[in-house]
């Protein structure tokens, strides 16, 4: 048992990457745009890990809202009554 601990200690100690690699730390943050309002961060992630206290290597995510265009096919009446 003592040997398989020593092990596990040593592949953790060996781990030379810059950024978290924990499965259970997020990596991916989601912030919300809607017409000209502020930004509405959905889920925010921390700068570094509380487990193994290396920065995380996150991506933001960006949500756009934008307003749809009336499609060259539809009148303004289809238009009104789609969108409402």
């Amino acid at each position: 048992m003592q040997l398989r601990s020593r092990l596990k200690k040593m592949e953790k100690q060996l781990n030379v990457s810059v950024f978290c690699a924990c499965p259970d730390t997020p990596k991916f943050e989601f912030i919300e745009r809607r017409g000209g309002e502020t930004d509405t961060v959905i889920t925010s992630v921390a700068d570094s890990c509380e487990q193994c206290r290396k920065p995380i290597g996150k991506q933001t995510i960006i949500i756009n809202y934008v307003k749809s265009q009336k499609p060259d096919w539809m009148n303004d009446e289809q238009y009104a009554a789609a969108y409402a």
